[in-house]
């Protein structure tokens, strides 16, 4: 989908989006000049496929003009920078000069936090030994 001029969100917008794989299809907005995105309101995300480590999705691109502003909360969750979904699977939000994208990253276990642990432990003791 391509916008001719400028997108606005305001506190009360919600831009929904089904993630189904990388190739998606970011929304692009075209203008000469200026403030171009201005983002507020509520990012809404579903998951529509299983994503592999490191994936990235372009949300919004724009050219020839910047951007003011950042989601007001993430699928419902005010003042988030990330969203999670079942199954460990976990998207960062990144705001850059030119886009809005995901990026999949990982969500670390239950038992990798308790191995961490045990084994910091593990080191202090033998340390002091």
């Amino acid at each position: 989908m391509t916008i001719a001029g400028t997108l606005t969100l305001d506190a009360e917008a919600t831009f929904k989006m089904n993630l189904v794989g990388t190739n998606l299809g970011a929304v692009m907005v075209t203008n000469s000049s200026g403030t171009i995105v201005t983002l507020d309101g509520d990012l809404l995300l579903t998951l529509g496929y299983t994503p592999t480590l490191g994936d990235e999705i372009d949300l919004l691109t724009w050219t020839n003009g910047t951007s003011s502003g950042t989601f007001a909360s993430i699928n419902g969750i005010l003042g988030a920078t990330n969203v999670s979904f079942g199954g460990g699977y976990n998207f960062d939000v990144h705001y850059e000069a030119n886009r809005v994208w995901l990026e999949n990253t990982a969500i670390p276990e239950p038992a990798a936090f308790g191995l961490l642990l045990a084994a910091g432990s593990m080191l202090l003791l033998r340390r002091r030994r």
